[in-house]
C-alpha cells in the first residue's frame, strides 16, 4: 500500500489543497501531512481516506509566497499510518504560495503586475538535442535566463523536463508548458492527444514556476 499521487494547490492567500490517492489492498490506513519552512514545522496534521482519495484544506497564516524574485518553497512530507500508527509509506515533495490571473488585460503574480520578460525556450542540446546531457545543464539554463535579467520562458512546442520545473522552482523562474503538436488536427483531438495532454498537466500541475499552458501552437489547417 502506498501513496501513488497527490495534487497540491497553493493560493496567495495562505490557503492550501491537497488531494491525495493511494493505492493498494490496506484500507485502515490514514494519511499524515508535516508541512516545514526550513528547520521550523508550520503544520502537522491527519486525513482519513474514502476508499482510495483523501482531501484536505488548511490556510497557513502569514504564508511567504513564491515568485521569481523570492522562490520561496515549503518542504510537505505525506506519510501512510497503519491503524495502530505504524508508517505504511512515505514520501517529500515541496510547493509554493501563489497565484496568478488576468485582470483588464494584464497577468498579474500575487495580486501584483507582472509583466512578462520572456524568451522563447526550444530546449536544444549541441549534444543531444532535446536530451539535456546533464542535470547542471539544466540548471545552467535557468542560470542564465536569470543572468539576462528574464522572469520568464516558453518552452516551445516541447514539454518541459521535470527537473527543469524544478530548478525553475528553486532558484525563480516562471514558464509556459507547450503540448508538441506537429501536424496535429487540435479541432478534431484525437484521444491519444487529448490523454497525453492530460497527462503532461497531471504530472507538472504542482510547480509553482508554471503560470500558463499552451495546449496547441503552430496549427496547420487545410486551407492554409
Amino acid at each position: 500500500t502506498y501513496i501513488k499521487d497527490w495534487t497540491l494547490t497553493a493560493d496567495a492567500d495562505g490557503k492550501l489543497s491537497i488531494d491525495l490517492e493511494k493505492d493498494g489492498p490496506d484500507s485502515d490506513v490514514s494519511a499524515e501531512l508535516v508541512i516545514n519552512f526550513g528547520r521550523e514545522e508550520v503544520m502537522r496534521w491527519r486525513v482519513p481516506f474514502e476508499e482510495m482519495q483523501a482531501h484536505t484544506s488548511i490556510t497557513v497564516s502569514q504564508c511567504k509566497l513564491w515568485s521569481p524574485d523570492t522562490p520561496n518553497l515549503y518542504d510537505i512530507r505525506f506519510s501512510l499510518l497503519s491503524g495502530d500508527g505504524v508508517v505504511v509509506d512515505s514520501v517529500e515533495s515541496y510547493f509554493g504560495f501563489r497565484s496568478v490571473d488576468i485582470q483588464d488585460g494584464e497577468i498579474n503574480l500575487n495580486g501584483d503586475e507582472f509583466f512578462l520578460i520572456s524568451a522563447l525556450d526550444q530546449g536544444y542540446y549541441p549534444d543531444g538535442l532535446y536530451t539535456p546531457p546533464t542535470d547542471d545543464a539544466l540548471r545552467a539554463d535557468v542560470e542564465w535566463a536569470k543572468k539576462y535579467g528574464l522572469n520568464h520562458v516558453r518552452k516551445h512546442q516541447i514539454i518541459a523536463e521535470p527537473r527543469f520545473c524544478y530548478w525553475c522552482d528553486k532558484l525563480g523562474l516562471t514558464i509556459w508548458e507547450e503540448m508538441p503538436d506537429w501536424g496535429a488536427d487540435i479541432l478534431n483531438a484525437s484521444e491519444d492527444y487529448l490523454r497525453e495532454w492530460t497527462a503532461c498537466i497531471k504530472r507538472d500541475i504542482n510547480h509553482p514556476c508554471v503560470v500558463g499552458w499552451v495546449c496547441a501552437n503552430e496549427e496547420k489547417r487545410d486551407n492554409e
